[in-house]
């Protein structure tokens, strides 16, 4: 559970809201990037769609119209694509929480309810003592984007960083703090943020505090090295002419430990350094550090929200910088009209693709008003905010939201009865890999839920207070 600050045009206003905290890779404060001019590539271009073909399990974002990039868009119709139906075999869902860690298995079924209630299905929880002592007892876990790992640090004296496949079957201890650099694991690692690059070639061990002992551990090379920078913008890079992760050289670190400005992580494992940036970034954190972005498995689409776009597009890059502009009004950036108070993004997803299809999971404000329940506390029974963003799930191809976390409050109304409502209290969330089913935790009671974005079927297969999800459809077996 995190907190959301939520502030008037004049006061703010302390809310306890239900968005779970994940940590990507980290802004501590880095330095600003130097804009200077450059000509080794053409700039990237801003298209707004208007006309899209039908849905498609392809990745790739083709845009297939032009118009001025300071023209308003259409608002598509918010009427549901079809998403062709198949066979219910959904791969696993992996869980981690304190003191837990495992997967429910998903097999080959013609709908939801037979996924989950088929006696000869085994969707039940797979844990053991092995797994809650490996990954269950870490004090910071963090799941892979695609490639099916898991790095996590334990609380242990002196300090210990795994790596793990997944199922925990292929794990590997890459740091022991021998040197006693971590001399009090408790209040130590609790400064420290696990964040894996977008390629999953490398994963990093941040510390918020003393940046200097932060590290980096390349999954090619199976290397541990010292880390000086905070990946947590976007650029066009001179070298490779695609775009790829720019990472400014953190606060607190001196010359005598590094004399480059900048490291450059390209899309497939490169990383080269820079003394000075020769291009002006393509993505940067706003003044408050937040940076709204996540690329796609293949790393052919970025999408991301831009905080300078007076219509509050969902933007789509591709990997030259080429954009697509999306569902006006969507962005956490457009504030609604006249509403006095503002919605601040949390640290953690706002965007999560679909492993092997065009559908991307998307946190923000409703485009046509009405997808998006309106926003109610149990803390403070009189809040009641009209407009506020929620999980929507957009199909690329033709630029519609096909399901969103109303068909959540209607679904599970109709299953559990009781008051209707107008909101739930959501947790962590994740996509199936052909986008038709979404995993979400919700509190009050704690419950892990399936949803059918086609049939709007919904079940619940646990009552536990699982902290994350992650859905791989890699079998297990």
């Amino acid at each position: 559970m995190v907190k959301l600050w939520i502030q008037t045009r004049r006061t703010f206003i302390f809310l306890t809201c239900f968005l779970l905290v994940s940590c990507q890779i980290v802004n501590d404060g880095s330095q600003s990037p130097t804009e200077q001019s450059v000509s080794v590539f053409e700039p990237p271009t801003i298209v707004t769609e208007t006309a899209r073909p039908a849905p498609s399990l392809m990745a790739s974002i083709v845009p297939t119209s032009h118009v001025p990039t300071n023209s308003p868009t259409i608002t598509p119709q918010m009427t549901a694509a079809p998403i062709p139906s198949a066979i219910l075999d959904k791969g696993a869902l992996f869980f981690a929480g304190i003191g837990q860690y495992g997967w429910f298995e998903l097999k080959a079924q013609e709908t939801l309810q037979e996924l989950v209630f088929d006696d000869s299905n085994s969707y039940h929880e797979h844990s053991t003592q092995e797994l809650i002592a490996g990954p269950g007892q870490s004090a910071h876990i963090q799941f892979s984007h695609y490639s099916d790992q898991v790095a996590f640090a334990k609380l242990t004296s002196p300090g210990e960083f795994w790596l793990s496949d997944v199922t925990y079957r292929q794990s590997e201890n890459i740091f022991v703090d021998t040197e006693q650099k971590f001399s009090d694991p408790v209040s130590t690692w609790g400064s420290l943020r696990i964040a894996w690059a977008p390629d999953d070639l490398h994963v990093f061990l941040y510390h918020l505090t003393k940046p200097e002992l932060s590290l980096v551990y390349d999954l090619k090379t199976s290397q541990l090295d010292n880390w000086y920078w905070s990946c947590n913008s976007v650029v066009l890079s001179p070298q490779s002419g695609r775009l790829a992760t720019l990472c400014p050289k953190m606060f607190g670190i001196t010359e005598a430990q590094t004399q480059k400005a900048y490291a450059i992580l390209e899309w497939g494992g490169a990383i080269w350094f820079t003394d000075e940036l020769i291009r002006e970034p393509f993505l940067q954190p706003t003044s408050d550090g937040t940076f709204l972005w996540q690329w796609s498995s293949d790393g052919q689409s970025l999408a991301y929200f831009d905080p300078e776009d007076i219509y509050g597009h969902l933007l789509i890059s591709d990997s030259q910088g080429n954009t697509t502009q999306l569902l006006p009004g969507i962005s956490v950036f457009k504030e609604p009209e006249q509403q006095e108070i503002r919605y601040l993004p949390p640290i953690g997803e706002t965007f999560i693709w679909a492993r092997n299809a065009p559908i991307l999971l998307v946190r923000g404000y409703s485009p046509d008003g009405e997808l998006c329940p309106p926003f109610v506390t149990p803390y403070d029974p009189g809040l009641f905010i009209l407009s506020w963003p929620c999980w929507q799930m957009v199909d690329i191809d033709s630029g519609k939201v096909v399901w969103s976390e109303k068909n959540i409050i209607e679904s599970l109304f109709a299953l559990e009865g009781g008051e209707p409502l107008i909101r739930v209290s959501m947790g962590d969330i994740a996509i199936s890999p052909d986008g038709r089913l979404v995993a979400f935790r919700i509190f009050d009671p704690h419950r892990l839920i399936l949803a059918d974005s086609i049939t709007a079927q919904l079940v619940i297969i646990a009552y536990n207070a699982i902290d994350r999800l992650y859905w791989t459809s890699t079998p297990t077996d």
